[in-house]
């Protein structure tokens, strides 16, 4: 419910915000444009912060667009709050920022951007962020040694200058909005129509600071864009000025609405069966104080399931990948025991009933160690098993098994779990 929240609010932030610049049926058409994105429509189906974000820049952006109309500082303090929330749904969020100053900068001057309002609250923006960027040196660090050590060679090299154009017209946006986007954008150009500044700065800014940033290459950071060239393919309609052709185009845009809705409609959406039916195994037949479980693909479905039968929030769920070892971007990096009895301290140390663990290979000695013991050993009795379904070759027929501990303790008092997060 979150997830559709946000998108909602996002189109209709978008509608208004587009209805500001261009008018009704170009905000029709891009709000439209937007929301029946396939790469948009499939991240309303999975828990990540992105459509979040993503909302909450585009209310920022409404807010600043009325702000540099009026001058009204209720609206500057409303873009700087709202720009602040973006930043801690997700830090790329940060692109949004220079858009508005360079922005500002080409309408209004550079003695405006001192003007008191602009600087109090910018002020206030960033005593209000302080907070995230010491949680994200303290809990990020992995995150901040890549942008740090990233060469400039690296950075600027022929393959990440290339992924995300690349990754556009592959998975962003339909080549029907591609092509309207980049005519509008010619067309602006050539008339100087300073109305799709804002939106073109939105997609140059963001690439920019993706390269320039040394993020890792991944499809979904170029997800910001996507609002942008919705935008500027319905601004095509305006700058037409014959009314056949106009009619012509506006049909064509809203053909793509139809043959992107079409498009969603038939996507499937990511599933894994089989976690359901174990996890309600273990909540409905709970015996101990903890469950350990090891999965080499980590989806979260096990615990989500778990969570959603565990009506009295009684259940513990220990990860190997973090207790027996630690886990850094889905990798190993570190093992923290070296052999069996460390593990058999742990297990008793914790109360740990049962083990639940998948069939797939790990990278660490000491999870290899643990599985083999679990599979091996009389001291665990294999209780029920599954193989996974999913249209995802990572986890498509891999077996899930319940594993009972059979010299189950009690967990100590005043034991503290070793982890590095």
């Amino acid at each position: 419910l979150c997830i559709i929240f946000f998108t909602l609010i996002g189109v209709l932030a978008l509608f208004f915000l587009v209805r500001l610049v261009y008018g009704d049926d170009i905000a029709f058409l891009a709000s439209a444009l937007y929301a029946t994105t396939p790469f948009v429509v499939k991240f309303t189906r999975i828990v990540m912060p992105e459509i979040q974000a993503i909302t909450l820049v585009i209310v920022s952006a409404y807010f600043f667009y009325k702000y540099s109309k009026s001058d009204k500082k209720s609206f500057a303090a409303a873009t700087i709050l709202f720009f602040v929330l973006s930043l801690y749904a997700k830090h790329l969020s940060v692109f949004i920022l220079p858009v508005f100053l360079l922005t500002y900068l080409i309408e209004k001057g550079p003695k405006k951007l001192f003007k008191k309002e602009i600087i109090l609250y910018g002020i206030i923006g960033i005593i209000f962020t302080l907070p995230l960027v010491f949680i994200t040196l303290k809990f990020s660090q992995s995150n901040v040694q890549w942008v740090a050590q990233s060469s400039l060679q690296s950075k600027f090299s022929l393959a990440n200058i290339g992924f995300y154009p690349t990754a556009l017209y592959k998975y962003h946006i339909t080549i029907p909005v591609l092509v309207f986007s980049l005519i509008s954008i010619a067309m602006s150009v050539v008339r100087r129509d300073g109305k799709i500044v804002l939106f073109v700065l939105w997609i140059l800014v963001i690439y920019f600071l993706l390269i320039a940033m040394g993020v890792t290459k991944e499809v979904r950071h170029a997800i910001y864009w996507i609002p942008a060239f919705c935008v500027c393919a319905a601004a095509s309609v305006g700058l037409i000025h014959r009314r056949p052709v106009k009619i012509f185009v506006f049909s064509l845009l809203a053909a793509t609405v139809v043959y992107q809705f079409v498009i969603s409609y038939r996507m499937t959406p990511e599933y894994a069966s089989g976690y359901e039916r174990l996890a309600k195994y273990v909540v409905e037949n709970w015996k101990g104080d903890s469950i350990l479980y090891g999965g080499a693909e980590d989806s979260g479905y096990f615990i989500f399931f778990a969570r959603k039968y565990d009506h009295d929030r009684k259940i513990i769920i220990l990860r190997t990948d973090k207790i027996l070892a630690t886990n850094k971007l889905d990798k190993i990096v570190d093992d923290k025991v070296k052999n069996k009895d460390q593990i058999y301290q742990i297990l008793n140390n914790f109360g740990v009933y049962y083990v639940v663990l998948d069939d797939k290979t790990l990278d660490s000695q000491a999870l290899e160690i643990f599985n083999n013991e679990v599979k091996t050993s009389s001291k665990f009795k294999f209780i029920e098993g599954t193989h996974i379904g999913s249209e995802s070759d990572r986890f498509n027929n891999t077996p899930l098994d319940i594993y009972e501990y059979v010299e189950y303790k009690p967990a100590k008092t005043g034991k503290m779990l070793n982890m590095d997060i």
